[in-house]
């Protein structure tokens, strides 16, 4: 029995199951290992030296791989670390925090330092997926914002939206339990009065703190994408959204993928435009609101939209300097509303002009528990994930981005990046794993070069197979992958076991860490 169920994962049904694995043992047994004894790991020799035990139940196990693959045959071996937290030996939590804007990437590091001396916690890796926005062409002195894909939330405020394809897994962090699932999000807004052009009282949030007409990776709703679907002349080969193949002789029409798809610091990126939204802004997000042209990439954040400020009891206000949409701080308790396209546009306008009070519903269910609502208060943290690598102890890795493929092609080096995962072993323990290139980074530019370092996405799953996970999810990785010790005598507080990329942290949009006691702090405070 283990604390992850198919079922409903709350602290209730973790805690009894922690409570049955505890009742099964005989007199005298214990529940857990010895401290410091390695698991095994097949493929992977022991570094018994740099055994840490950070709590009586926090322990961190460091490995490096015994025969480099042909990958990395001329390349320093990778090095994994696993780090296990028993709750019932030690007095942790497990939550995640952001930076101190949840519109802007930092550094785990300094996600951490951001807690006192006292509350620090005792380690912490990166969490949820997320891309840049995009420096703003026409504000070049404004940091560069980031959105999530996937739903995030933290102390149950969300900051971001699903996306609508279901293969992204999430990771809920509840009461410090961590279990993985499928979730879907449901935004709206609501009017007291119907809009002074006539109408429903009731529209749609398309996403949260992200910049109007440009969802990123992935749709958050069926009409993101409907903006790449422009018209083009026949001889391009797309018309209305479709190519038109010959297929021996005949010619067929084949639906686009929507999606404009375009490299920035020579990453591809990928938006969806959606010339029609309503996006929600909360006081988490720290940054000044879009303004319009802020992605040059894409055209349907051209257009001037409407903007509102929402008072906490739903009462709406626009000071007089505001005479664009955007540039503008969320107040503490309060809300920013963006319009952009015609129908959106009308609707916020005419609940504005109608002196309407707005109510704002926001809702998250568990799709793999029969649509159970999550409730979104403080104990509820919620990571955005990829793949989901282990469930009940079976087997989960999908063959994308798996060792079936042919190593040595372009793609392989993105597939085979480092991996940074998260899963609760049959004790009820929750374990990371992290695979990367070297901690001590060899200072030979060419041998310290990012390639091939991490693990392909089954070969993550069974080194958790082996360590007797049962559920896991695959959270960011490549560049992303990072994980901190805690270590006072460190000028930053916290010792790097992670490989770097570039020789430099990256920042991330959060981070998960191992916390002591039942202390609070909220991020961004």
């Amino acid at each position: 029995m283990t604390l992850t169920t198919i079922g409903r994962r709350g602290a209730l049904a973790a805690t009894t199951a922690l409570t049955s694995v505890l009742l099964l043992l005989p007199p005298g047994a214990s529940s857990v290992s010895a401290a410091g004894i390695f698991p095994e790991v097949p493929g992977w020799s022991k570094l018994e030296t740099q055994y840490e035990q950070l709590d009586p139940g926090v322990e961190l196990f460091r490995y490096r791989e015994t025969a480099p693959a042909a990958l990395r045959a001329d390349m320093p071996p990778r090095e994994m670390n696993v780090l296990r937290v028993d709750p019932a030996v030690s007095a942790v939590r497990i939550e995640s925090a952001y930076g101190r804007q949840a519109g802007k990437a930092e550094k785990v590091v300094d996600q951490l330092n951001q807690y006192a001396a006292a509350q620090r916690p005792l380690a912490g890796i990166n969490g949820s997926y997320f891309t840049p926005e995009g420096t703003h062409h026409a504000r070049p002195d404004t940091p560069e914002s980031v959105q999530t894909f996937g739903t995030v939330a933290h102390d149950g405020v969300l900051l971001g939206a699903a996306c609508t394809s279901g293969k992204r897994r999430s990771l809920i962090l509840q009461h410090g339990i961590p279990y993985v699932t499928t979730l879907a999000t449901d935004l709206s807004v609501t009017g007291s009065v119907p809009p002074s052009g006539g109408g429903s009282a009731v529209h749609k949030i398309d996403d949260i703190n992200r910049n109007p007409g440009g969802a990123m990776t992935c749709a958050r709703d069926d009409e993101d994408g409907i903006g790449d679907q422009r018209e083009k002349d026949l001889s391009d080969g797309i018309r209305d959204g479709y190519y038109y193949v010959e297929v021996d002789g005949v010619r067929e029409r084949v639906k686009a993928e929507p999606g404009i798809t375009y490299k920035d610091g020579g990453k591809s990126v990928t938006v969806l435009q959606d010339p029609a939204e309503i996006i929600l802004f909360n006081d988490r997000y720290g940054m000044v609101t879009p303004t319009p042209g802020m992605n040059p990439k894409i055209g349907s954040d051209n257009q001037a939209g409407f903007e509102v400020l929402v008072d906490a009891d739903g009462t709406l206000t626009r000071p007089a300097d505001w005479t664009t949409r955007g540039g503008h701080l969320v107040p503490r308790g309060k809300h920013i509303l963006q319009a952009i396209g015609t129908g959106p546009t009308a609707w916020l306008k005419g609940m504005f002009d109608a002196k309407a009070k707005l109510t704002i519903d926001q809702k998250v269910t568990d799709l793999d528990d029969d649509n159970r609502a999550i409730a979104l208060d403080e104990s509820v943290d919620i990571l955005s994930g990829g793949h989901l690598l282990m469930r009940d102890g079976v087997f989960y890795a999908p063959r994308s981005c798996s060792s079936h493929r042919t190593e040595g092609t372009g793609a392989d080096a993105i597939c085979r990046d480092s991996r940074t995962t998260l899963g609760v072993d049959d004790q009820g323990r929750t374990v990371i794993v992290t695979i990367t290139g070297p901690r001590l980074e060899p200072t030979d530019e060419q041998l310290a070069k990012a390639q091939y370092d991490g693990a392909f996405i089954d070969e993550a799953a069974i080194v958790l197979q082996g360590l007797k996970v049962q559920d896991a999810i695959n959270l960011d990785g490549g560049g992303s992958t990072t994980l901190l010790t805690y270590d006072a005598s460190d000028s930053d507080n916290y010792k790097r076991h992670t490989g770097l990329t570039d020789l430099k942290h990256r920042p991330v949009f959060d981070s998960v860490y191992v916390g002591v006691g039942g202390l609070a702090v909220t991020p961004g405070s």
